[in-house]
């Protein structure tokens, strides 16, 4: 029987997400990088530093992140 992972994340506190719909790209500018959303528009600070918290290293070139501070894949 396949554990339903999606009871699990609730429990946890997660949100599950599809990865195939990460709206926010990492992307270099100016010597560093920056975080845009699909739209092209720029995320806010706190969305910024959330994920340049993750460090991610900078030789990955094909970044998404997840919006939620909750998600989980």
């Amino acid at each position: 029987m396949q554990p339903d992972y999606a009871d699990y994340a609730r429990e946890l506190g997660l949100e599950l997400v599809d990865p195939e719909a990460f709206p926010v790209k990492r992307e270099p500018y100016c010597g560093r990088f920056r975080y845009i959303r699909a739209n092209g528009r720029p995320v806010s600070r706190q969305h910024a530093e959330r994920m340049a918290s993750l460090v991610i290293p900078p030789a990955w070139t094909e970044v998404f992140c997840c919006d939620s501070e909750s998600g989980h894949i």
